[in-house]
């Protein structure tokens, strides 16, 4: 009987041994699953910030990183989804100064020579134009001073802000950017461009006017409802083209 009992003992410790090798196989095998789900998830996860009530995403377009979110605006009574994209965070935009000043239906970007000696004035100007077009402004490019490339009724200042608006970029002189109404010709807005941040300066006035926009839209929309909670522009509410340019 006692070597029955040794046996049985034994039999019973090989099992306790394999019950617990299946055990540890299975904790290993969840505890890899969850390891590669955490993983993909972070991997995968699609970096968002909120802006003025707009969604932007990290995005991708072409070889630039940024941000991205959209626009909903209405023309002749069709709603339509327009991407905005930008290369710097609309958070840390805020910090530049701005008063984006109005905009009338015609504007026109010039730009003093020394900013060509920048890498990337001709594609933030496109960027800048790109984004007026969205709002039915047309634009035009121009220099403040006869440039190689440009003719005599391109060379444009604020003295040409009469019936149109010219925005002006131009290098700061102190090294700081801003934006800012020219104090005798108001529908002249000068963009000061600390070094050659110029994209980063443009993408300021693109928020900004965004806003303005925004802001707009909502105090025309109250005068119009008694439902205040309506009032919040985002990425789902449509901007209508008719009260954005102003004349």
């Amino acid at each position: 009987m006692a070597g029955k009992k040794k046996i049985d003992k034994k039999k019973v410790s090989k099992e306790d041994e394999l019950d617990n090798q299946v055990k540890w196989i299975i904790f290993i095998c969840v505890l890899v699953a969850v390891a590669f789900f955490t993983w993909y998830f972070l991997a995968h996860r699609v970096e968002t910030i909120n802006w003025n009530n707009f969604t932007f995403h990290k995005a991708t377009v072409g070889k630039d990183n940024g941000w991205e979110t959209n626009l909903t605006i209405i023309k002749n009574g069709q709603a339509y989804s327009i991407p905005i994209f930008l290369r710097n965070n609309p958070l840390e935009l805020e910090k530049i100064e701005v008063n984006s000043g109005n905009l009338y239906p015609q504007a026109t970007i010039s730009v003093t020579p020394e900013l060509f000696n920048c890498s990337d004035t001709i594609l933030s100007a496109t960027v800048l134009a790109q984004f007026l077009s969205v709002f039915g402004i047309k634009s035009q490019a121009a220099v403040t001073t006869l440039t190689e490339g440009f003719s005599e009724s391109q060379v444009k200042d604020c003295s040409d802000a009469i019936t149109s608006t010219v925005l002006l970029l131009k290098k700061s002189e102190d090294n700081k950017t801003r934006i800012y109404p020219d104090e005798k010709h108001g529908n002249c807005i000068i963009i000061e461009i600390e070094e050659c941040n110029i994209m980063k300066s443009i993408e300021r006035y693109m928020t900004a006017k965004i806003s303005d926009l925004t802001k707009q839209k909502n105090q025309t929309e109250l005068s119009n409802s008694s439902n205040s909670s309506e009032m919040v522009a985002s990425n789902q509410t449509p901007f209508n083209l008719s009260n954005l340019a102003q004349s």
